[in-house]
């Protein structure tokens, strides 16, 4: 009998030690990192640099940014949000008397993003699911008299798979690389741009296809094959 009591008291200190290390290890586990996406600021820049190359007589400039936080909500799941945005403008000068053309477009998301480490480090799989938006305006003025302004925005729901690595250059914590690939589905929340523009030029304006706008905007700007490589901090 004494034997028996004494294995219980054994078996259940080793089970208490297990549970205890698991708490151990989950508590050592930095639970927050935050990302600067490098993609959009390159796509921003590049496309910049590239235009000022070309001898085209108009002004072209780009700017993107997009930033994570991730919350580490176990050693092997986190829940996440992001956010992005990009940005293009146009402006052109021509005519007699000066007639000055101005055009911006611009597309933000916001995100919310799961993820599962199957090994508890650097691989993940994952979903987001997210609002997107793109926005035209175009401005034509004339030097010393009227001008004209149109703006289309159009809404998207966002939904899509992640699969990815974040490699963790502390111990672990601190310094951290990250990369990722995925398929945004963009489901249009409301009328197209196309159809946003037909309104706007009315019956007796033919403006042709728009469908340029649609495909552009759902497997580009807003939707469409995805990938990221961000720099941040885990701690």
């Amino acid at each position: 009998m004494k034997k028996t009591g004494l294995l219980l008291i054994i078996l259940v200190i080793v089970l208490t030690g297990k549970v205890f290390a698991q708490d151990d290890e989950t508590n050592r586990v930095p639970k927050n990192t935050v990302s600067i996406d490098l993609g959009p600021m390159w796509l921003g820049l590049g496309t910049t640099a590239a235009f000022a190359s070309q001898n085209t007589g108009s002004n072209f400039t780009g700017f993107g940014i997009a930033a994570q936080y991730e919350r580490q909500i176990s050693p092997r799941m986190s829940l996440g949000a992001r956010f992005s945005y990009l940005w293009f403008g146009l402006s052109m000068d021509f005519g007699a008397p000066l007639l000055t053309y101005k055009f911006d477009m611009s597309t933000m998301s916001l995100e919310g993003h799961f993820r599962f480490y199957p090994g508890g480090k650097t691989f993940f799989i994952g979903s987001i699911l997210g609002y997107g938006n793109i926005l035209y305006q175009g401005t034509l003025s004339q030097q010393g008299g009227n001008s004209v302004s149109v703006s289309v925005l159009t809404n998207y729901l966002k939904v899509g798979p992640r699969l990815g690595w974040r490699f963790d250059f502390g111990e672990p914590g601190g310094f951290i690389l990250e990369t990722s690939f995925g398929f945004d589905g963009a489901f249009l929340l409301g009328d197209s741009s196309g159809t946003q523009f037909k309104k706007l030029a009315g019956n007796d304006v033919n403006i042709g296809d728009t469908s340029i706008f649609d495909f552009a905007e759902s497997f580009l700007f807003v939707g469409g094959p995805r990938m990221t490589l961000s720099l941040g901090w885990r701690f």
